[in-house]
């Protein structure tokens, strides 16, 4: 199946949704419950800090293609949040 740019927008809007929704409400809550908001807040504080980069981001588009980019930078989060579930840190 061949989806296309439309339609890989679409895919790429709803997973990117649902993984801030979890971002945002979700995985405080559990953080919590474990004990472990450290961890999750060191994560976050990563995240935002790479964030801060971002003006690169473009530079990196104009270069190897708006698409290419979005892959990669959807790879690199999906990368970020699996870290962030890691609530074993520093124990």
């Amino acid at each position: 199946m061949s989806l296309g740019l439309r339609g890989q927008l679409g895919v790429f809007t709803v997973l990117f949704a649902g993984g801030m929704w979890m971002s945002k409400v979700a995985q405080p809550l559990y953080f919590e419950q474990m004990n472990a908001l450290v961890a999750f807040g060191i994560g976050y504080a990563v995240m935002a800090v790479v964030g801060g980069f971002s003006f690169a981001w473009g530079a990196f588009a104009d270069r190897f293609g708006g698409l290419n980019a979005v892959r990669l930078g959807t790879l690199l989060y999906a990368v970020g949040i699996a870290g962030r579930l890691s609530r074993t840190l520093f124990r």
